[in-house]
C-alpha cells in the first residue's frame, strides 16, 4: 500500500529499496571496507535490505550493545539477559518493537498508547500473562537478588538468554552470530 502511494520519503522511513542504497547508506557514516564487510554479513543471512537494514540497526543500537554488557559484566558479577520476542496476535507485522514491553510489564494493556495493540480477547490474554510472568522475575530481583520464575532465568555466562514471549523459553546467546561482524571492525 505504501508503495502505491508514490512517496520516496516515506518509502525510506522502511529501509533500503536495493543493496546498492544499503551500502550508500552505510558509506554516509563509515569507511568503505566496513560498510561493504557490513553488506556482505548482513546480504548472507537476507534476502531483503530492509529487513537487513532492520537487523542491522537493531543488533547496532540495541542489542549487541546489551549483550556485550553482559558479557563485560559476567566474569564480575551476576548478569542476567533476555530477548523481548513477543508479537501481538493479529499484528504480528509490527514484530516486537522497541518499547513493547512496557505495555505487559507495566500492566498497561488498555491505556493509551497501548490500547489499540490489546482489544482482542486473544492479544490481551497472552500479553496478561506475560506481564504477570516478568513482574514475578522483576520483582524476585529486586528483592532477593535473583530473577525467579518459570522457565529458570540463566545467569548469561551460562550461554543462554531468557526468551520473553508467549511462551517463554530460553535461547542460546546469539552474540557470535548477531554481533560477531559488529565486533570485529571495531563497531561495538
Amino acid at each position: 500500500a505504501l508503495e502505491e502511494l508514490d512517496l520516496p520519503a516515506l518509502r525510506g522511513l522502511w529501509g533500503p529499496g536495493s543493496w546498492g542504497e544499503f551500502q550508500a547508506r552505510l558509506e554516509a557514516e563509515l569507511p568503505k571496507e566496513k560498510a561493504q564487510a557490513l553488506l556482505q554479513g548482513y546480504r548472507a543471512r537476507f534476502s531483503s535490505p530492509a529487513l537487513a537494514y532492520g537487523a542491522l540497526e537493531t543488533d547496532r543500537i540495541l542489542l549487541c550493545p546489551s549483550l556485550k554488557a553482559a558479557r563485560l559484566q559476567a566474569p564480575h558479577a551476576p548478569a542476567y539477559a533476555y530477548l523481548f520476542t513477543y508479537r501481538v496476535p493479529g499484528l504480528g507485522g509490527l514484530g516486537a518493537f522497541h518499547g513493547l514491553e512496557l505495555a505487559p510489564l507495566f500492566g498497561h494493556l488498555r491505556v493509551p498508547p497501548f490500547l489499540p495493540l490489546f482489544l482482542t480477547q486473544e492479544a490481551y490474554e497472552g500479553a496478561r500473562r506475560l506481564g504477570e510472568r516478568m513482574r514475578r522475575y522483576w520483582t524476585s530481583f529486586a528483592k532477593e537478588g535473583e530473577p525467579r520464575g518459570w522457565p529458570r532465568w540463566p545467569l548469561y555466562r551460562e550461554g543462554y538468554l531468557l526468551l520473553l514471549d508467549e511462551p517463554p523459553g530460553l535461547l542460546p546467546d546469539p552474540y557470535e552470530e548477531r554481533c560477531g561482524v559488529l565486533e570485529a571492525l571495531g563497531l561495538l
